[in-house]
């Protein structure tokens, strides 16, 4: 865990300000707009092309549906990036990377 803490300061840091320099109605907005949506994943069957889910191995809201979309998209691919949360091409690029290239192998 401290070599991680370690490796995702510089991501923790870009975040922070990040969300720090959000303009707070902007923010407002958004959260109310991802909160109102409406699901699709009752079409999700309709996807047709070669599909990647990927999840970071710690990003536990997420695990659950990442599952549910893979198997509801014919033929897709689930990948568990561990070692990352909710960016894992910032905290483990190396992973999510091979998990691109795999895909596109498997796409031709």
């Amino acid at each position: 865990r401290s070599t991680r803490r370690r490796t995702l300061f510089p991501y923790t840091t870009l975040f922070r300000s990040k969300l720090e320099a959000m303009d707070p109605v902007a923010w407002d907005a958004l959260s109310r707009e991802l909160g109102e949506h409406r699901s699709v994943a009752d079409r999700l069957g309709e996807i047709t092309c070669p599909t990647l889910v990927m999840v970071g191995a710690e990003d536990l809201p997420f695990l659950a549906p990442s599952e549910e979309m893979a198997r509801r998209i014919p033929g897709a691919t689930r990948v568990t990036i561990p070692d990352a949360a909710h960016s894992p091409q910032l905290e483990n690029p190396a992973a999510w990377s091979a998990s691109i290239r795999a895909h596109l192998e498997r796409s031709r």
